[in-house]
């Protein structure tokens, strides 16, 4: 049974045994107060009574639960998108996992990533040094780096990534062949309160930066584009602005609604600036709103104010304002649908061939988007100061 398949088949029974426990499959002696006194006659009826009991309710919530199950896993179709996800005849589809390493290790070589390969349609195990190797040999393929954001396990970073292909680069012909890779990591919902989530993930994001660097480094000097989305713009911004990192190339970065950990702008970095950088937020978005006011008492800056500020330490940046068609909702697929984004992602790919093709001494082969060209979709940097007049709380990305 192939890798997919085995993940159906889970996500499946999962659903199923959450169902159980909503329609109450926990036996009925719960009803009885343990070591309370019960007659012989009441005991003898309450054992026919509880034993039908028994019998019935197992049976009868199974069958409630798998018709619960399959409405659940219907309606979901990202589910069923995400394991037959098809890409583009040319592209290729990666998914480098760094779920199994812990971010306190310092002796982290990438051989410990695991690594898959889309073929078909289906997911199949593959070897990292495969993808690197084949982004070396490859240079008609352009590679694209995304990390996703917090409260994300396994199966949901790579719907999410599988959304960002289609939002962004499967109905886009005027651009070079991708190579799309998402780069998962740990970042599951561990516990209820907000605040305590935020800080765990966010500090978790800047220690496995250097983790991320290494994994940049396999990729020599020919840079892929880097994709950021939430926390996943930290993840990044801690890898290319490490004190160690001073190897590393320039890349293009696209950072879509940014947060940022409160203490990461008091740790040594160092300036990298970026070939072009553009940020994509939401002035509504309130789990961006909810982390900038955490850093707002702590009195540390919003990844705008740090990364706008005087150092600059990424470089000149543009800003987009998506707020119109983002809203409120943190939500990767409301960003990665808005017409400004998918418009400059898909210039930024096709920059990145170009130069690649320029440097090499090819003729420039591909034209950047018309929705691109036709008006400048962004401004100069601002130093943002955010509005917190309204609450707000964090929830799943």
């Amino acid at each position: 049974m192939v890798y997919c398949e085995r993940q159906a088949l889970a996500y499946l029974f999962t659903k199923i045994f959450r169902s159980m426990i909503v329609f109450d499959l926990v036996p009925s002696f719960a009803h009885v107060p343990f070591g309370a006194h019960v007659s012989n006659g009441a005991s003898n009826n309450a054992r026919v009574h509880y034993g039908r009991k028994l019998f019935s309710t197992p049976v009868l919530t199974f069958v409630i639960a798998i018709i619960f199950a399959t409405f659940a896993i219907g309606t979901n179709n990202s589910l069923l998108a995400s394991e037959t996800c098809c890409t583009n005849p040319g592209d290729e589809f990666w998914l480098v996992s760094a779920r199994n390493i812990d971010e306190c290790q310092t002796d982290v070589t990438c051989d410990q990533l695991e690594c898959f390969r889309n073929i078909d349609g289906r997911w199949c195990p593959a070897n990292f040094h495969d993808l690197t190797e084949l982004h070396a040999i490859d240079s008609t393929k352009e590679t694209v780096l995304h990390v996703h954001g917090t409260r994300t396990d396994f199966n949901d970073a790579r719907r999410q990534c599988s959304t960002v292909y289609q939002n962004v680069f499967a109905n886009c012909s005027a651009r070079p062949p991708v190579r799309f890779v998402c780069w998962i990591w740990r970042s599951e919902s561990e516990t209820r309160r907000p605040v305590q989530e935020y800080k765990s993930k966010s500090r978790r994001s800047v220690l496995l930066g250097n983790i991320f660097a290494k994994t940049l480094r396999c990729f020599g000097q020919r840079p892929p584009v880097l994709i950021g989305y939430s926390l996943g713009t930290q993840l990044i911004a801690s890898a290319i602005t490490d004190p160690s990192a001073t190897d590393l190339p320039c890349y293009r970065f696209a950072v879509i609604a940014p947060v940022l950990d409160c203490d990461f702008c008091k740790e040594p970095q160092i300036p990298t600036f970026t070939q072009q950088m553009v940020l994509f937020s939401s002035s509504k978005d309130r789990a961006v709103r909810f982390s900038k006011r955490i850093c707002q008492k702590q009195c540390a800056p919003s990844f705008e104010q740090w990364a706008s500020g005087p150092t600059q330490p990424l470089g000149p940046f543009s800003r987009i304002d998506v707020s119109a068609e983002v809203g409120k909702k943190h939500s990767i697929n409301r960003y990665t649908s808005a017409a400004p984004v998918v418009a400059c992602l898909n210039k930024m790919l096709v920059d990145n061939a170009n130069q690649h093709a320029v440097q090499s001494g090819h003729a420039v082969e591909f034209v950047a988007p018309a929705a691109a060209m036709a008006e400048p979709l962004w401004s100069e940097p601002t130093q943002i100061t955010p509005d917190f007049s309204e609450p707000a709380l964090i929830g799943p990305e």
